[in-house]
């Protein structure tokens, strides 16, 4: 019986039971029906106090001087193990081949995987230790669970779900002796986006991102970065961690094979809990404009109805961040509302009375977010139909005679008058010639040529 220093504070009272009968109790400790090696084997009475303690390094063990006629329990203690325990009622006889079976302890480890405090299903776990692997799959609710998971090894476990990065990326345990805990969040990507070619993806594109100081531990920073074979990128909130801003994201030409990438760099992103969404292309999206309508030169219209107006306005390509900011519409540099319906932008227009009979320009202007700008034009005539138009006033041409003056040298000739009239939405319903008051009326649709004989000297004036 021993004490160590500070258990022995005041008077202690030991029982000591001896006896010239005693008898031994040999056999061994086994795991699976192999030896356990270093393992001590205890000797404990009625009382469960300890009597004896006996280390074996091979799973053997022999107990020889036991006392008789006294009750015992015998098991064994080790590490991440749990043993039976042999009981003896009076003991009185030697015992052998007698054997203590270790079971070695198992445990669980789970956890949650969430983002933005939600639970994520899906998420694939997997667990490393002890030379073997399991997986397991997050349930509905981010639930997952490792059972019966060997204890006294060493672990780590690492979810994954797509590109997605969590925090931690992995969490371990050392020689586990208790079931586990391990807490997964998603590392979201605070600044993301893709970088493309048109719309390939460019795998391998790098980029560049930089901190600027903040603090004594936050210093100026650069942050490259690689984007993956889908051209995404994403700096997560743990490497933004400090940082309230980003002097700059861009990709440099000479990291890129000298292809220049635009925007060519976005700069002063405040950094904030929300992701920001940042595409890169090597070429330039700029927005298309097509007029649908009106489509021909002379356009028809009813008398106080309006003139449709049409067009399909795209961007040259899709980079999954450029939109189209505005579309205008106008009619001789007047401005008309539009509506936008899936890429198709249309108008209505009101002509008045004076727009009728009269050439007009339609032009569409469109800008994208990234301020290219594409405008496009149709010119054309608008003229009326139905029975509502205007009347339009026919128009009279004069073919002869070209001049005022006419000379005549050899005596009286007869004069030729023609001339041609037209209009432009009906049909002439006469015409008539006034000369020195005297009406002549014409019976022809659209030309007449009168002869006459004119006094000498005498002024012809035609009506």
């Amino acid at each position: 019986m021993s004490y160590a220093l500070l258990e022995f504070d005041g008077d202690k009272t030991i029982n000591v039971i001896g006896s010239g009968q005693t008898s031994m109790i040999q056999g061994s400790v086994k795991e699976n029906g192999q030896l356990l090696t270093n393992v001590d084997v205890v000797l404990n009475n009625s009382s469960n106090v300890e009597l004896e303690r006996l280390t074996s390094t091979d799973g053997n063990f022999n107990l020889s001087s036991v006392i008789d006629n006294l009750d015992y329990s015998l098991t064994a203690e080790k590490d991440f193990y749990s043993f039976t325990a042999l009981t003896y009622t009076n003991f009185n006889s030697d015992q052998t081949n007698q054997e203590i079976v270790a079971t070695r302890n198992s445990h669980t480890i789970s956890g949650i995987v969430t983002s933005a405090n939600t639970g994520m299903s899906g998420v694939s776990l997997q667990l490393t230790g002890n030379s073997q692997t399991k997986n397991t799959m997050t349930d509905s609710s981010g639930n997952y669970t490792f059972n019966n998971v060997p204890a006294g090894y060493d672990y780590v476990v690492t979810p994954s779900l797509n590109n997605l990065v969590f925090k931690p990326t992995t969490i371990s345990f050392s020689k586990l002796n208790a079931n586990g805990i391990a807490n997964f969040e998603e590392n979201k990507g605070l600044i993301y986006g893709t970088v493309k070619n048109g719309i390939t993806p460019v795998a391998g594109a790098k980029l560049n991102l930089i901190l600027p100081w903040t603090d004594s531990t936050h210093g100026y920073k650069q942050l490259p970065k690689t984007a993956n074979a889908n051209g995404e990128y994403f700096f997560t909130e743990t490497e933004l961690d400090g940082y309230n801003i980003i002097n700059s994201l861009k990709l440099n030409d000479y990291d890129n094979n000298n292809t220049v990438f635009y925007p060519k760099s976005v700069a002063n992103i405040a950094i904030t809990t929300m992701a920001q969404e940042y595409n890169f292309n090597a070429q330039l999206v700029k927005p298309e404009v097509t007029i649908n309508a009106p489509n021909q030169a002379t356009l028809a219209n009813a008398y106080g109805t309006n003139v449709n107006l049409e067009a399909m306005v795209d961007l040259s390509f899709d980079d999954g961040s450029t939109t189209i900011n505005s579309v205008t519409f106008q009619i001789d540099n007047t401005t008309i509302a539009n509506t936008n319906n899936q890429k198709i932008y249309s108008a209505n227009w009101a002509p008045q009375d004076s727009d009728y009979n009269a050439s007009h320009t339609l032009k569409v202007t469109a800008q994208s977010s990234n301020n290219e700008t594409a405008t496009e034009t149709f010119q054309f005539t608008l003229n009326c139909t139905g029975t509502n138009c205007l009347n339009v006033l026919p128009t009279i041409v004069w073919d002869t005679p070209v001049n005022t003056n006419i000379s005549q040298n050899s005596g009286f000739q007869p004069i030729a008058i023609q001339t041609t009239v037209t209009d432009t939405d009906g049909t002439i319903a006469s015409v008539s010639i006034t000369i020195d008051g005297t009406t002549t009326s014409i019976t022809s649709d659209s030309e007449l040529i009168i002869q006459m004989a004119p006094c000498l000297d005498t002024p012809l004036i035609f009506l």
